[in-house]
């Protein structure tokens, strides 16, 4: 042992102080942590309570708001903003939110246009509610779109002129009325911007500067339109620009044209050529010696420029009309006085003939206050057949044709020019078995105004034929009434402008397959304020259709009675379609 020790050059004694020495200073460290610990302050929600903390211990060192006591009626306001769980201030609906504490119902203005919807929605807010949202509900109709808020019963303005239709349409709007609509109504036609209201005027139908004085209501604008006045006009006949309180009035005509009462002024040698059944042709023609033909009246007016006048009797025309002339009868023998009914002059054809008057072409004759038979015989006849401008002043074309198989009569035929059938009628025409009669067979522009067409006789009869040209009916009666055949027609139109006014078609009251109106492919017709009927037959047809195009304005239209088909309008060919047929007011029946 000794020499082992001996061999450490350090004392023992050295060593056994530093082993205590090392020992001792371990301890001390140990002591010195150990005090460190034992003193600290752990406050974790940095309140000032905690582990060994002076204020302490905390009684919840996550919520800085407990800390004494952890009662559960404390107030916990996570943001600070004093309104929490249990707060006096109250709770808060976002307490991570010191901007937000309060819910409470809000309607959304989501455009910004101060105008609210009128459903409300719970949120969260402060003092005053967030943008975007308003107290009072407002009713905006589009929320989406800040320039529209409320909705409006305006009516649909089509046209644009400010003043709308009948009909009405529930609109989102802004503080205007927006475009296509109107907060007036009353618009008379909403498919025109131009016009609006209905105002009362006096027409010049015939654009001869005088208007009528019976007023109309018209579509206007803010003023009449061209073609009436606000005064009543002196026009006696607003149908015929010749017809007006500025015209000149040709006497004997039977035409009142300066609208003054009475027909011109008595005729006198100066104005007129005298034609009567007592007088010679080899006279002058003057009142106290007039000529004893019609011929002989025209060769002699056409030279002189004057008027015929015709005392009553029975005339047989010789020859066409090649001269412009107006013819007037209904004079008594002495040419003092004139009465149709009671002074008649009776215009009939040659023996062979089957005209009995023809008017060439471009010549212009009046034929007034006469009365005209067919020519007796077989074959196609003709009372008057006109290539002229033909005008018939209160004409009777009456009497019985012929009676042979392929006999027909025709009251007037119109070959080209115009004809104007004036306060004029065509009646018991025909012979029971004749092959047809028609009352007027119309190529061109014809005119019937206050006329009566039917009666017709004959076992197929149309009123009136148009053929071509533009045929005008107002004020008449067209018809082939009490006829008694297998085609009974009012109107035929095969290819024309057709216009019907304020008048009467008909078909028949006898016989089968009756029609007021036969409308072919090709023609027009408008027909207004007026009466369409078939009749009384075994296949009756207010209006037929087989093509063209037909509208009705304030019409009736009726098939009448039938024992077999009755149609008030049939449409053949194809279906129905407006471009085809349409009805604007009146009725349609069956």
């Amino acid at each position: 042992m000794n020499r082992i020790l001996a061999r450490f050059s350090t004392p023992l004694w050295a060593v056994c102080l530093l082993v205590f020495v090392s020992g001792c200073l371990e301890d001390a460290v140990q002591d010195a942590v150990d005090d460190a610990i034992s003193s600290a302050c752990i406050d974790v929600d940095g309140d000032g309570y905690g582990i060994e903390c002076e204020a302490g211990p905390d009684c919840d060192d996550t919520n800085a708001n407990l800390n004494v006591t952890c009662d559960e009626t404390a107030c916990v306001d996570a943001d600070g903003d004093g309104y929490g769980q249990d707060c006096a201030a109250g709770a808060d609906c976002d307490d991570a939110d010191a901007t937000v504490y309060q819910s409470q119902y809000a309607y959304p203005d989501t455009d910004g246009d101060t105008y609210a919807t009128e459903v409300s929605a719970m949120i969260c807010t402060g003092a005053s509610l967030p943008t975007g949202y308003l107290s009072a509900a407002g009713g905006d109709c589009d929320d989406a779109d800040s320039s529209v808020f409320e909705s409006k019963n305006l009516y649909i303005d089509a046209d644009g002129d400010g003043v709308g239709g009948p009909s009405m349409a529930t609109v989102c709007a802004g503080s205007g009325i927006p475009s296509g609509y109107s907060d007036k109504t009353g618009d008379c036609n909403d498919g025109d911007g131009n016009i609006y209201q209905d105002l009362y005027g006096y027409p010049d139908v015939d654009g001869d500067g005088y208007s009528s004085a019976v007023s109309q209501t018209v579509c206007s604008g803010t003023a009449l339109p061209a073609g009436f006045t606000a005064a009543p006009g002196a026009d006696c006949n607003d149908n015929q620009s010749s017809i007006n309180p500025g015209a000149t009035d040709t006497p004997g005509d039977a035409i009142d044209s300066d609208c003054d009462g009475i027909d011109g002024a008595q005729p006198t040698d100066s104005t007129s050529i005298f034609v009567s059944v007592a007088g010679s042709d080899s006279n002058p023609g003057t009142m106290a010696q007039p000529v004893s033909t019609l011929a002989r009246g025209v060769a002699l007016a056409a030279a002189s420029g004057k008027s015929v006048m015709m005392a009553q009797g029975t005339y047989t025309v010789t020859a066409d009309i090649a001269d412009s002339v107006v013819i007037g009868g209904g004079f008594s023998s002495d040419f003092m006085s004139r009465s149709a009914t009671m002074y008649t002059t009776v215009l009939t054809a040659a023996a062979g003939d089957v005209t009995t008057v023809g008017i060439a072409s471009n010549v212009t004759v009046t034929i007034a206050l006469v009365s005209a038979y067919p020519a007796t015989g077989s074959g196609d006849r003709y009372v008057f057949d006109s290539q002229g401008n033909l005008t018939l002043s209160n004409v009777m074309i009456s009497g019985q044709g012929g009676s042979g198989a392929n006999d027909g009569n025709t009251g007037v035929r119109q070959q080209g020019g115009s004809l104007w059938f004036y306060q004029s009628t065509v009646t018991d025409f025909g012979a029971s078995s004749a092959r047809r009669a028609w009352g007027i067979d119309a190529s061109g522009n014809v005119t019937v105004e206050a006329g009566t067409i039917g009666n017709l006789g004959g076992s197929r009869t149309v009123g009136l034929l148009a053929r071509s040209g533009a045929i005008a009916v107002t004020d008449s009666l067209v018809s082939s009434q009490d006829s008694n055949g297998n085609k009974q027609i009012g109107l035929l139109n095969l290819s024309t402008k057709l216009t019907v006014d304020n008048s009467e078609l008909l078909g028949s009251n006898s016989g089968s397959e009756c029609y007021g109106l036969f409308n072919n492919p090709g023609a027009s017709a408008l027909v207004r304020d007026s009466f369409v009927h078939g009749g009384i037959c075994s296949d009756v047809y207010g209006i037929f259709s087989a093509g063209g195009s037909i509208r009705t304005i304030d019409s009736d239209i009726l098939g009448g009675k039938s024992m077999s088909d009755l149609y008030g309008i049939r449409a053949e060919g194809r279906p129905w379609d407006n471009d085809r047929i349409a009805v604007n007011g009146g009725s349609v029946v069956g």
